[in-house]
Formats: C-alpha cells, structure tokens, sequence
C-alpha cells in the first residue's frame, strides 16, 4: 500500500514532469511571519538549534524565495550546529538506493560560516538533529562556504574528505535565488532518469536551475547498496551568526528523478530564473521577473501572470507544454523550429483566449515567437474600409486581438487558429474571420479562410514572416460582433463551476437570478438570486455595461449540469439571458482536498475534497498540541468533488489543522493536512 505524504503541514500532491509521485513536500505555506521553527509547524522530522546562537525562522512574505513563507536558518558561531531534516519512520517514507531531493535556496549574510546538505543512513541522521555528521553514514554531502564579495564556495564530500573537483565553474552566490536538485545512485548499477541523463554507480549529480554542474559526483563514505533513508540541512562555523539560508518547496523522491522545478499555487511567486521544468496546479501565480522553461511547462489549473515580464518556454530547442487547464495571463513566449502545433493558452482573468500557431513549412531559422491578448472588452467596432475576402465581405473586427512578435525566426508557412472564447455576436462561426493588422489602424488579409467553429476562428497559408495583430472579422449579416450585448461563459477550475456573465449596458436592472438542471430540458432549480447574493445584484443602469461572476461550489465529477440566467428590472420583470450553458465536470483524475471555506470561520466552515476512485473517507480534527479534538467519518464515498459542513461551535477559538484520509478499495491510501483558523 502507498502513502502519499503531505505536510504543513503542506497539501501538495505533486507529480515531476516524468510521471512520478515524490514521497513527500515541504511548504511553508502561510505559517504567521516570525514563527519559530519546529518539528510541528513545518513538518521536518527534526529542528535543532546548539550553543552556538543562530535560528530556523519562518518568514512570511518570503523575503528571498517567493512571498509566501519561507524557511530561513541562522548558522550559530564554532562548532555547534543548527540542523533541520527528514528522517527514516519520520517523514521520508520508502527507502531505496537511488533517490533525488530537490529544494530552493538562497543564501545571504556575509564572508563567514557554512551550510551544508547530507543525504544518507544512520544515527547523525535521527529526528534530534543534534548529533554531527558521521562519515561513513554520508552518501551526498555538499558544502557552501560563504566568503567575501558574495562568494559562495560551493564543495563535495567525496570519501573522507571535501573537495571542489568535479563542480562545473560557481555555480552559487549570495543573494540569488536557485532550484537544487541532487540526483544519488547507491547501486551497483548505471541509472537513465529520463532526457539522456544517466547517473553512475556510487555517484550523485548536481543540477542547479535546470543545468548540469556536477556529473558523476563521488560519492561519500556510505556503503554500495545502502538505501538512503534520510537527508538534513546544517550550518556551523559563522561568526556573529551571519551566514543564512533560505529554504522552500523542498521535495524527494526515492528513485532518480529529472531535474523539475517546483510546484507553484494559490499565489506563490514565481521567482526569475531559468528552469528545467515548471508545474501549475492551481490559483494565481504571478512572476517576480523574466522566467524561462527549457523542458516542459506543466498547466493544470490556475493562472499564470506575467505583468511587465515574460514566461518563455524553450530557448534553443522547442520546450514541452503539458496542458490540462489554466490561462497565461500577459506574454508567453516559444521557441519554434519544426511543424508542431504550438499551443498558447493565453486570455484575461475572466476568459480564456487560446492562440495555435502550427508551421506547415517549417522555418528556415528556429526563434521565439511571442503572443498575448488584449481584450478590453468583447465587443466590436467598424473598420473604416471593408475588407474583401473572396466576396466574404468583412466590415467589422472585434475590440480583442492578438499579438505576435517574431524574434530571430525566418521562413516557413504556418497556419493560425484564435478563440474568442466569451465574443458576442458571433452567429455563424464557419464564417468569422481572422484579419490582421500591422498597427492597430490599418486592416489586412493573410492566408487563407479555414472555417471555424464555436467561437474559433482559423487561416492558412500565412507567411513565416507576418506578425503584428489579429483580431476577429465579420459584418452585420454574419457576425455582427454587436456593441449591445455581451454574453455569459462558463469554466471549471478545481471542481466549482464559474458563470462569468458580462453586460455591454443596462438600464433599470435589479440583478441576476441562476438555475440549474441535469437535462436541457429542464425542470431547473434556482440556485442563487441577486436578491441573497450581492454578487449577481446590478447597480440599476450602467451604460458601459458590468460583469458578475458567480461560482457553483455544488457540483459532482463526472456530470453535466446546464445553468439558464434570467435578468430581473427594478420593477421585478424576468427575462432568459442568454442560452443555456452545457458545462461537463469531469471525475477528479487524483486525490486532494482544498482549503476550507470560510476561513477564519466561527463556528461552521466548508471543506471540499476530490476522490478518484471510491474510498472510504475520514476527516480527523487536531488541535495545535497535536491533540485530536473531532473526528468526521464519511464511509465509502463514489469518485468525484464532495464537500462537508463543519460545525465547531463546541470547541474554542484557536488555530487547527484538518486531516484528510481517503482509503481506497485497491488499498491504496492518501492523506492531506491543512491548516484553519476558529474566531468567535
């Protein structure tokens, strides 16, 4: 049976890029700014502070990582030590002879002391943390010794002794932000751990934000085929406690694992760096300044902003997109070399605005090639001068385009395909056209009119060398892409459903009311009406029109629910808006439970989960001592998104933590934690 282990006690279950699930994660999640560290509150096994001064500290708004918390250790002076890890029974789950750990870091504080990273077996191992490393138990051992000007001496311990042969350059500095991944191979055998990448008996490789620093690193004194168990970060030596390391997102695995950029959710910035791989799984992660992804760019869900910056996915060689949901909102950029259709899921906050760029030819020269929206709203306007596309005559263009900047690419032909997911007026969509424009004043036609469907527009045949903006085309008689109306469109993001319904004007309208039916044909349930929900009530007339946006929290996996929405005037007269929506929710595809609602909450909050399969829930309330305080027993629930009431109104104000088990029928088990807040 397999334990998928989460902590903060952090609730990420996190696949790599290659498909496997690590043993554990460590984030620090929103722990309150100025916490003491300990084993409680950040989920290592063991947090240890000697004679020496010196901290482990959790800082939130992370100060050199991300703005959510982060860790952040003090060295002490001489030769005590201050030392956190994950050990064997406590957290590092099944041992093997082969494992990666990969983390972020960061370090800062001046010319004097060092910090270190142990990974192996033993008794300088174990949950007190306070014993010194023991040589014969170390297979990786790395040091970094600060030094002046920033200088971050970077060694290995190879047998008994440390030495920097073997580490490309400097791979480290103070100040800087990186992604570590340290691949180990205890075996007697070579490894392949995926793109090429092999790593040899006895030895570890170092990557270092994606590229290769040390290859076949000695290892040290840990006998062949001892299965590593654990792994630990320690500092000593720094004098007037200067020497810092900042630490989160920490993730192992007890197999070889390619080098992958951390999960990013809910807001966690995305720090400025280059990449192997990047995972999104939920919320909105904004960047904190230029980031490239060499590999593969996986989306789940949520949104990715980009602001003044860009996320750029390849930059020699084409990168991978692993797309399930989600929407880059700003500039994303893709090196582009061959005849692959190049998916750029980019949109607003409200709605998602795919660009497809699929060269038929391909380009004589590969380069970057750069996309985003622009949507101040979704109506249109008149062109100035129609436009003639083999006697489809086109008068009007959309408010929304695209733009598409080239960049060292040459040649080649390639075909557009562009969404206008949420543009009114589109009434016969194997007639919308795509136009395009060098400026923004004057109109053109390139390619060939291929036709669309839904709220998709596609052209052929554009020359390799065009870029500029694309917006959508039509006229009155087709695709009139109105100025009175807007429309209503529907996404499902993390098992809710959201309704996003946007007015272009309104006169005497009170607000919304919403039902919902399993058949088309009804009957239909009011769900929400503006006259309980502040969110669907109007403000009487709006000339420039409004949006509202409500969400569905009810719903299942694996069915299909239709909403109708009626807008009422202030003197209580009903009429449909809109069509009806068809929205699919689909049966969650793993386990995971989300942070509960309200919260702080007094005294009943909501807490939602996913099954994959059928399994047998239990949910386990614990107080900050650890003690179980409530427990809810759910028995066999089917696969998909459910969702409980909690009701703690016997219980006093106070900060508490929720467990999550769901026990499968084929045994297989997962837990979660999160962290909530009572307030009366």
């Amino acid at each position: 049976m397999r334990y998928v282990s989460t902590l903060i006690f952090v609730a990420l279950v996190a696949t790599s890029a290659w498909g496997q699930t690590p043993n554990g994660i460590l984030d620090f999640g929103n722990v309150a700014e100025g916490t003491v560290a300990t084993a409680a509150n950040t989920a290592f096994s063991g947090v240890h502070i000697g004679s020496g001064g010196g901290s482990f500290i959790v800082k939130n708004p992370g100060q050199e990582i991300g703005y959510q918390a982060e860790l952040q250790g003090v060295a002490p002076t001489g030769s005590s030590i201050n030392s956190v890890g994950i050990s064997a029974g406590t957290g590092f789950g099944d041992s093997s002879s082969t494992f990666t750990v990969a983390f972020e870091v960061c370090f800062k504080g001046g010319s004097s002391g060092s910090w270190f990273f142990f990974a192996g077996n033993g008794t300088s191992f174990n949950s007190a943390q306070s014993v010194v490393f023991t040589g014969s138990q170390v297979f990786a051992g790395i040091e970094w010794s600060f030094g002046t000007s920033d200088a971050i001496t970077t060694s290995n311990r190879s047998g008994s002794g440390w030495a920097t042969t073997g580490i490309l350059g400097t791979p480290f500095a103070q100040n800087v932000s990186y992604t570590v991944t340290v691949v180990g191979n205890n075996s007697s055998s070579t490894v392949n751990y995926g793109a090429g990448q092999n790593v040899s008996a006895d030895t570890y490789d170092l990557w270092v934000n994606g590229t290769l620093v040390g290859n076949d690193l000695s290892k040290g004194l840990l006998a062949r085929g001892t299965k590593i168990n654990a792994f630990r970060f320690y500092g000593m030596n720094s004098s007037g406690n200067v020497a810092s390391i900042s630490l989160d997102n920490i993730r192992w695995w007890n197999s070889c694992v390619a080098p992958s950029m951390a999960v990013y959710s809910a807001t966690t910035l995305i720090p400025s760096n280059t990449f192997t791989d990047l995972d999104l799984n939920d919320g909105a992660a904004p960047l904190g300044g230029p980031v490239t992804v060499n590999r593969v760019l996986t989306m789940i869900s949520g949104n990715i902003t980009t602001s003044a910056y860009t996320l750029a996915l390849g930059s020699i060689l084409e990168g991978a997109l692993a797309y399930t949901g989600g929407t880059i909102i700003g500039n994303f950029a893709r090196y582009v070399s061959g005849t692959n259709a190049m998916l750029f899921p980019v949109g607003t906050a409200s709605n998602y605005h795919p660009l497809t760029i699929t060269y038929t030819t391909p380009p004589s020269t590969g380069g970057i090639v750069t996309v985003t929206t622009v949507a101040p709203d979704l109506l249109g306007v008149d062109l100035v001068s129609a436009l003639n596309d083999a006697g489809f005559s086109i008068s009007r263009r959309s408010d929304q385009y695209w733009t598409v900047t080239q960049s060292t690419i040459a040649g080649g032909t390639y075909n557009l395909s562009v969404d206008g997911n949420g543009q009114t007026g589109i009434e016969s969509p194997s007639a919308l056209r795509i136009i395009h424009s060098a400026d923004g004043s004057s109109f053109d036609l390139v390619g060939t009119h291929s036709a669309g469907s839904g709220s998709e527009a596609n052209r052929t045949g554009i020359d390799g060398s065009v870029a500029g903006r694309f917006y959508l085309g039509g006229n009155l008689t087709d695709n009139s892409l109105p100025v009175t109306m807007k429309g209503i469109t529907a996404r499902v993001t993390a098992g809710k459903v959201y309704l996003n319904i946007a007015t272009a004007t309104e006169v005497d309208v009170a607000g919304f009311n919403i039902s919902r039916s399993l058949s088309e044909s009804g009957p239909f349930e009011m769900i929400s009406s503006y006259k309980s929900n502040l969110a669907l009530k109007a403000s009487g007339s709006a000339a420039g029109g409004a949006s509202y946006l409500f969400v569905d929290a009810r719903v299942s996996g694996g069915k299909t629910y239709y909403y109708k929405v009626e807008s009422v005037s202030t003197s209580g007269i009903s009429q449909r808006a809109g069509d009806i929506l068809q929205v699919q929710v689909t049966l969650p595809e793993d386990y995971s439970v989300y942070q509960n609602y309200p919260n702080p909450f007094n005294p009943t909050t909501n807490i939602r989960f996913d099954l994959k399969s059928d399994a047998n829930v239990t949910l386990e309330i614990y107080s900050v001592l650890g003690m179980k305080v409530k427990e809810l027993t759910g028995g066999m629930m089917s696969a998909g998104t459910h969702e409980v009431t909690l009701d703690m109104s016997r219980i006093a104000s106070g900060v508490y933590y929720y467990k999550f088990i769901a026990v499968a029928k084929t045994g297989e088990v997962f837990m979660q934690s999160r962290r909530m807040v009572l307030m009366k």
